[in-house]
């Protein structure tokens, strides 16, 4: 076997919540701090920039809930814009691939939008969240296909979803069937005292079964995911997630008891093929980096036995259909001399 490992690093770390410029700053030390320790790609939370939204598990979407929601359009990163040049020149001086997950504001809506970057500091993949979850979509629009991108690194090909994006079968086989090497798993974190994204089953649940024996089953729900997640697709998984600050709790006061939440959270590791996790996991109050080295031939060991997007898949049985088109709200169609005939973007950029 190639005994050639890559090392990367998995962010376990909280924003400065709700404000950019301070979490830039922590993204940029991050970046550079995994560079420093020899890793060659690092992968940052759900929405590290410039925080996630855990209010919208826990209140409305109108009050106070809707003026965190200002304060986070008011933060948002936009694509070329000074804060993502310093992540770029973070990247270029860690010489280091990145995979940054934001709040990314287009038009007048917001995204979820894992951002990849090379190197040498280029934007060279781009990943929206195809349909966000629950009251997340009073939050973020929906992405498309056009933004799936796998990204080819001479240590493999990358790959990245976020959060539940990780349960839906039919993503996992198109990550597959892309062969997708090293992926990186974007979450929020641990952070409700109670249930959150999970808290309608939960109520279900305990109704119909009673509490969970957490003595029997102590894994959360997401690393379950990200665990099965490696196994289905036999990638390497970065799994990133957040840590909930005080200074969240109390930003989040104004619309939910801030005994909803906890100080806390994070469950960042990093996962193999086989779904046993690498490295040395961080306690999940404390903000860091989780490394490990990864060597990429026990993904051939793995696919030896069950390659999902190939001799393992059943396409004279079960196909998808997959459409990488991009979709816009208006297309302008051709007329002569009337700027007509341009794309959406062409108009949008027009200079008279």
């Amino acid at each position: 076997m190639n005994e050639t490992v890559t090392k990367v690093a998995a962010v376990q770390a909280a924003p400065v919540f709700l404000d950019i410029d301070g979490s830039v700053e922590k993204a940029c030390s991050l970046i550079l701090e995994a560079g420093r320790n020899g890793a060659k790609l690092v992968g940052f939370p759900e929405s590290f920039i410039p925080a996630f939204p855990f209010w919208i598990f826990k209140a409305g979407p109108m009050g106070k809930a809707a003026d965190l929601y200002m304060r986070l359009r008011a933060n948002a990163m936009q694509q070329g814009d000074r804060h993502m040049a310093k992540i770029v020149s973070a990247a270029r001086e860690a010489a280091i691939h990145v995979c940054l997950s934001v709040t990314e504001l287009d038009g007048g809506s917001l995204y979820l939008t894992q951002f990849w970057f090379d190197p040498s500091g280029n934007l060279v993949g781009k990943h929206r969240k195809l349909k966000p979850t629950g009251p997340e979509r009073c939050i973020w629009g929906e992405g498309d296909g056009s933004m799936m991108p796998i990204v080819k690194a001479p240590f493999g090909n990358l790959g990245g979803l976020q959060c539940w994006e990780h349960m839906v079968p039919l993503i996992s086989a198109a990550m597959s069937a892309m062969n997708e090497q090293i992926h990186i798993a974007a979450w929020p974190g641990g952070a409700f005292v109670r249930g959150g994204p999970y808290e309608a089953i939960l109520n279900q649940r305990e109704q119909a079964l009673g509490p969970a024996n957490r003595d029997v089953n102590p894994l959360l729900p997401h690393e379950i995911a990200s665990r099965y997640y490696a196994m289905a697709t036999q990638t390497f998984v970065l799994m990133s997630t957040h840590v909930v600050a005080q200074d969240a709790i109390d930003a989040m006061s104004i619309a939910v008891d801030p005994a909803e939440f906890r100080i806390g959270g994070g469950g960042a590791q990093i996962i193999a093929p086989d779904g046993i996790a690498i490295g040395e996991p961080l306690p999940h109050d404390e903000e860091g980096l989780v490394y490990g080295d990864i060597p990429l031939d026990l993904i051939a060991a793995a696919k030896y036995m069950c390659d999902t997007g190939g001799h393992y898949s059943v396409p004279d049985v079960l196909s998808l259909n997959f459409n990488r088109e991009r979709k816009t709200p208006m297309r302008a169609t051709a007329t002569e001399g009337g700027g007509f005939g341009m794309s959406f973007e062409d108009l949008q950029c027009r200079k008279e």
